[in-house]
């Protein structure tokens, strides 16, 4: 990573906010390949984007604290050994294990000039590597490297089984403007657990998001011409044009995804010009296929239920309160604290994408059939 690649400006300034309308930080990206569940919607960051909405500066409780928290666990990674706690022990003793500094400001590689990235924390060189395991490994770090910060709850990181996608997007989107093919991401968990992930780069990965927010930004660029134009349009009151522009901008929005937030944002941004309009073939079979779905998920959560009934009964014949599986994992039915009902906890081996769909595809012929 050269400086010359470096604008230093300081978090939340004016200044700041303005930069981030150059390009897609890390986060952005993780958007834009469709893997944040969160807001803004990948419509919703395309019109920010463009220009047609403001963008949402409001700071939420969760993001208050992850980054007044940033400073405290990047000086616990410092002390990471690659042990559960030894990094405690290394704290009280003063042992610093590794080293990272703070970088204030964008990093913009002229390769990808639609993309920046905005550190948390760079990984000096000469630091030690983390295995996949995530203990200390005897391989150092030649250049600079990406080292993400992130606070998460229990119930989210139970959830991801470890770090969620998006994460894995965020740095080697950071990998891909540093030019480095390795990174970490450190996440407090609950405020008092501490895990340290090593990412090594993965080509596919890189290529993907190369592709999508390529694509994406040259969107929004076209976007913000017919923009420009729309609002020469509407000083010349030529409400027509001002229309027709207006259009081209909807016609290059991004579709919605499975993001839940787009419910939210098509019902504050649908207006209704007119009552009724004919549907067409394409609309037909989109709205035919969800019919089909709903009746899948009917379907999906009986045999759900049915299948939870029959494990909890043989825990219930057997007076049982965890079951084993040697190689494959475990499962319990217990009490949980403070609350009258019992819990299943499955904790066995998830199956393959490749398995799922075959039997996504069983349900939906014969949910074809009964429809």
């Amino acid at each position: 990573m050269k400086k010359s690649w470096v604008t230093k400006i300081k978090d939340r300034t004016p200044e700041w906010f303005e930069y981030r309308q150059k390009g897609l930080g890390a986060s952005s990206a993780a958007i834009v390949c469709g893997l944040s569940p969160y807001k803004p919607t990948k419509m919703q960051l395309f019109h920010e984007k463009v220009g047609t909405m403001e963008p949402d500066r409001t700071m939420s409780a969760p993001a208050f604290h992850g980054i007044h928290q940033e400073a405290y666990v990047a000086n616990l990674w410092k002390y990471y050994d690659g042990t559960e706690y030894g990094y405690m022990d290394n704290f009280e003793r003063g042992e610093i294990i590794r080293k990272a500094s703070e970088l204030v400001g964008f990093v913009q590689n002229p390769k990808y000039p639609h993309l920046y990235c905005n550190l948390d924390r760079v990984i000096e060189k000469g630091s030690r590597k983390l295995n996949d395991d995530g203990t200390l490994s005897d391989e150092i770090t030649t250049t600079l490297c990406p080292l993400e910060i992130k606070t998460m709850n229990g119930f989210v990181y139970k959830k991801y089984d470890g770090v969620p996608d998006m994460y894995i997007i965020q740095v080697h989107q950071q990998m891909m403007i540093m030019e480095c093919d390795y990174s970490e991401i450190a996440i407090l968990i609950d405020g008092r657990g501490f895990k340290v992930f090593p990412i090594e780069r993965n080509e596919d990965i890189v290529d993907m998001i190369a592709e999508r927010t390529y694509e994406f930004w040259s969107r929004v660029l076209q976007g913000r011409q017919a923009l420009i134009h729309a609002e020469i349009a509407k000083d010349e009151d030529d409400f027509e044009k001002y229309n027709d522009y207006m259009g081209v901008i909807q016609q290059l929005e991004p579709e919605p995804d499975d993001n839940e937030h787009y419910s939210e944002f098509l019902s504050d941004t649908h207006v209704v010009e007119q009552e009724i309009m004919m549907g067409n073939e394409d609309l037909l079979g989109q709205v035919q296929h969800l019919q089909t779905v709903k009746e899948m998920i009917k379907q999906l959560e009986k045999e759900k239920r049915e299948l939870e009934n029959k494990v909890k009964n043989e825990f219930r014949k057997e007076s049982v309160e965890k079951i084993e599986f040697p190689g494959h994992g475990y499962m319990r039915y217990y009490q949980r604290a403070n609350n009258n009902t019992k819990m299943l906890d499955v904790r066995i081996t998830k199956p393959d994408e490749f398995v799922i769909g075959v039997e996504l595809e069983k349900i939906d012929r014969e949910v074809g059939y009964i429809i």
